[in-house]
């Protein structure tokens, strides 16, 4: 009964939490922010789930969802060429969406690419690295451009770069465990002994 107590508490800490949101479309659960509306700080403060204080630049914050649900929009167009509110609206909206995707085919790319070492005598092992590492880059290199179904630039855009960045995180995963497993695989089945 005490551990239901004590998750429950836990989530329910994590669901009031604050949030900040970051113009590249992270975001940043936290306990507490200080003082952001007041537009003369270069920076603003906030508490950590580690109850640590930190500082981030104003021009890095999009928006402040703060535990009452209230939205404050901290972004402004700095130079001529920059998004306006509502293009940044889109952007971040579809780095939210591009977190809802699935990695599986990076991993397993990078894995498979990893698990070629496998091939390798154990006094060539030294170049099993470039496998997952020319698949991370291939996988880095075409991933992101798989069309959804919205006809707004700015939405396809931040989908696109985050699809992009969380097929390379799961690929690296992939590929380092792929390693590990060809690496053991090769000293299994040619021995442990260089040749």
């Amino acid at each position: 009964m005490i551990l239901v107590l004590i998750i429950f508490a836990i989530v329910e800490n994590f669901a009031q939490a604050p949030v900040i949101w970051t113009v590249s479309g992270d975001s940043i659960v936290v306990r507490e922010v200080e003082d952001f509306q007041d537009t003369s700080l270069i920076s603003i403060k906030y508490k950590s789930m580690r109850e640590r204080w930190t500082d981030i630049d104003r021009q890095d914050i999009f928006s402040i969802k703060l535990s009452d649900d209230n939205l404050h929009y901290l972004y402004q167009p700095l130079f001529e060429g920059d998004k306006n509110l509502d293009q940044m609206k889109l952007y971040i909206d579809g780095h939210r969406e591009g977190y809802k995707g699935k990695t599986y085919g990076a991993f397993l790319i990078g894995f498979a690419s990893g698990s070629l070492g496998m091939l390798l005598p154990p006094d060539n092992i030294y170049v099993a690295p470039l496998f997952p590492l020319t698949a991370v880059i291939c996988v880095g290199k075409f991933s992101g451009k798989k069309t959804i179904n919205f006809n707004d630039e700015n939405f396809i855009e931040g989908y696109s770069q985050r699809r992009k960045k969380q097929n390379i995180k799961s690929a690296i995963w992939g590929g380092l465990s792929g390693l590990a497993v060809g690496v053991t695989g090769s000293f299994l089945i040619y021995g442990w002994g260089v040749k």
